[in-house]
This record gives structure tokens, sequence and C-alpha cells, in this order.
């Protein structure tokens, strides 16, 4: 006995293998099932017997002209939505075949068809590979325009160098070498340009004034975001580290605002090399010892920075940070023993 599954498995394979051209008609095909479609046409044996009217016999062979059996009781169209059984009409050079051949749907079928199979076969890429490929290109071109503005930030950035002048806006003019001056930034991009940094010169000769990524707020952005990256590679090797000290003096800056530098002395377990690294400078508004340990340690966590791992602290001799009692130390210590002072 043949089972319900079996009877439904074969059920679906002929659906996968039907060679009825009409059964796929209204249908949404995959891409595979187009491919089955096309090619698993339906040949007829040598003695089938086609629908035909008149008394003369006559068969032609083309390769578009297929016989569509579950259709043949449908009142379908000449080769497209009626059939076709006037056969002494179907050849010579205004015969139906020919005049069928020659309309630009037929064309257009055609030309679909070699189309689908080029790109099946890889001969040719598909409309969204090649939009695809178009926003690659695109995007690396802007890649190319930004990438010399951001190693100029850097190269300041890493030499302490000031970026901005007294007029660091609007656009640059790559040719403009006057005295006045509108900041080591420009004059550096400038500078690349006569070096011969093609990309950064097509960049500057060709972008609109409000694309020119070189505004004091694209600097901003740049340095955030190296401040960012940077913070995470340090963090990383701390907490690798599993044990450090904590390093933090208070001072005013040229403003008269009070704030934290913080540092954090360790280990990098790769390396084996001792480190005293610059975390970050923050800003202060209660200067009391509970308050400064409090700031210190939220930042630390803040930047991801395991505190569980704090094994000293190192300050200088002001009562605030170093007060046995209510110092700052003496609250981190309260937190975490192992921190010694």
């Amino acid at each position: 006995a043949v089972g319900v599954g079996e009877i439904m498995k074969s059920s679906e394979q002929e659906q996968e293998c039907n060679d009825d051209i009409s059964f796929y008609v209204g249908k949404t095909l995959s891409s595979d099932k187009k491919v089955l479609a096309l090619n698993k046409l339906w040949i007829p044996m040598p003695g089938y017997n086609f629908p035909k009217t008149g008394k003369r016999n006559l068969k032609f062979q083309y390769i578009w002209l297929l016989h569509v059996g579950k259709g043949n009781h449908q009142v379908l169209g000449k080769l497209v939505f009626e059939k076709f059984d006037n056969w002494k009409k179907a050849l010579g050079v205004k015969g139906f075949f020919k005049t069928h051949e020659a309309t630009e749907y037929h064309k257009t079928c055609q030309y679909k068809y070699d189309t689908f199979f080029a790109v099946k076969n890889n001969q040719v890429e598909s409309v969204e590979v090649q939009v695809n490929n178009n926003l690659k290109k695109e995007i690396q071109e802007n890649r190319n325009r930004i990438i010399p503005i951001i190693k100029t930030v850097l190269f300041c950035g890493k030499r302490g160098i000031a970026l901005r002048g007294h007029r660091d806006e609007g656009m640059i003019d790559i040719e403009d070498d006057k005295m006045h001056n509108d900041g080591h930034f420009r004059q550096l991009l400038r500078f690349r340009v006569d070096a011969g940094d093609k990309d950064l010169e097509n960049h500057l000769m060709t972008c609109a004034k409000n694309g020119m990524y070189t505004s004091w707020r694209i600097q901003n952005e740049i340095l955030t975001t190296c401040n960012i990256l940077i913070l995470q590679h340090l963090v990383k090797n701390i907490n690798a580290a599993k044990s450090f000290t904590i390093l933090s003096d208070e001072t005013s800056d040229i403003s008269k605002k009070e704030q934290l530098t913080l540092c954090i002395r360790y280990v990098n377990s790769g390396k084996k090399k001792l480190r005293e690294d610059f975390l970050q400078f923050v800003e202060v508004k209660n200067m009391s010892g509970k308050a400064l340990a409090d700031t210190i340690l939220q930042n630390l966590q803040s930047l991801g920075i395991e505190t569980k791992y704090i094994v000293g602290q190192g300050y200088d001799g002001a009562a605030a940070m170093s007060g046995m009692f209510n110092g700052t130390q003496s609250h981190i210590r309260k937190k975490y023993p192992m921190a010694l002072y």
C-alpha cells in the first residue's frame, strides 16, 4: 500500500518537474524553478498526434514554439492568448510565425530569456550586483576623500599641534599660499595636495561648500572617535592585567575649572612592560575626599574598567586626596581593601 505522505511527495515532485509550460502561468517562481521551467520543455514523441485542422498534416519547428497540453481546452491566444492551429498561414514571409517572431513583445521575451541565463551562468552581472558594485564604488570614493583629512588630524594630535588658526572656515583654496594664518590643519592639507595626494586634491576641487569635511565640527568628531577607540584599547589592556594602580591629581585648568587628571599604572600582559597611561580629564564640583573618590570610581566603571582589580593608589600629599580618615584614598580602601596608598 502507498501512504498518503508518499502520494503527496510524488505529487510535489511531479509539480516541481512539470514540463507543461501553462502550469507556471500566473505563478511566482524562484530562480531555480525558472531554470527548470525553461530547460525542461515538453518535446513530443515522433508519433505524437498534434491538434490539426484541414486535410494537410503540416508540422513546423521553432525554438520558441510550444504545445500546451494543460491549456489545450482553454480559449488561449495565437501563441499567447489564443490557440493557433491555422497551419496554412503559418509559414512564408507573411506567415504568422514570421510575424510573431518580429513582434516587440516576442523580442522582449527572448531578450529576458537570454539575459536570465547569461546572469545564471555568470556571463553578465545581475542588476542587483551592478547596483551593489556601484554602491561599493561610491563608499570607497567617499573613504578616499575623508582618509587624508583623518590622517592630518591624527598627525596634529600625536604631536600636540593646534589644528585651528584665526580663519579655519570656508572653502580651501589649494593654490593659495599666502602668508595669512588659517591654521596648521588647512596648511597641512595644502601640503598633502602639493606632495601629490590626488584623492584629496580631487575632493577639495569638486566638493560642495557644505561637504568639505574640514570644519571644526568634523575635526572634533574625528578627535572624539579617536578618543573612544584609544580608550577601548587601553581598557582592554588594563582589564587583561588583572591588577592596576590609580594615579590621579586635582588641578585647575586655564579657565579656572577644577578637574582630575586620571591615569592608570599597570603591566601590559602581552608585552610584559610596565605602563602608565592617561585616561581622561574629569571635571569636579565637590572637592571633598569622598566626592573625589566617588568621581574616580564612577569614571573608571563608566569606561568599563573592572574596579575589583585595584591594588594601589597614588596621589600627591594634599589632605583631600591622602587623608587617612576622610581622604580619597581612605574612602576607596573602604570599598577595595587591596587598594594600598
